[in-house]
């Protein structure tokens, strides 16, 4: 609709009709694989990236967590320390340092206050 903003992944290289309907409906839309930053970086998509990646090795060495046969021993080893390793730093990467960013920014932000009083 007209005046309506759409901001999502449009995804609309392989469908052109979806595109000519969305042109035609008049609404803002705005791709988050479009968005630029100054230095011409894709900022929407760094962090898909950045887990998609990480997901993506744990996806790729799970099969060693489930080996058999001669060597399976040393495979299964390798395998569970490989696939523990990044999921433990995914999750310290997305949940843990962001939560001490916040609350150090929180108690910053605070000091800064009773400051200018």
């Amino acid at each position: 609709r007209t005046n309506q903003i759409l901001f999502t992944y449009l995804h609309l290289a392989p469908d052109p009709k979806q595109t000519e309907l969305l042109v035609d409906s008049g609404a803002t839309c705005i791709a988050y694989e479009t968005v630029t930053d100054n230095f011409g970086g894709l900022p929407l998509l760094a962090p898909m990236s950045e887990v998609a990646g990480r997901m993506s090795i744990v996806a790729g060495h799970t099969p060693l967590i489930f080996a058999f046969g001669a060597g399976a021993e040393a495979r299964n080893s390798i395998g569970l320390v490989l696939v523990l390793g990044m999921l433990i730093g995914t999750i310290f990467t997305l949940i843990v340092l962001p939560s001490v960013y916040i609350l150090l920014g929180k108690e910053y932000t605070e000091q800064e206050l009773s400051a200018q009083m």
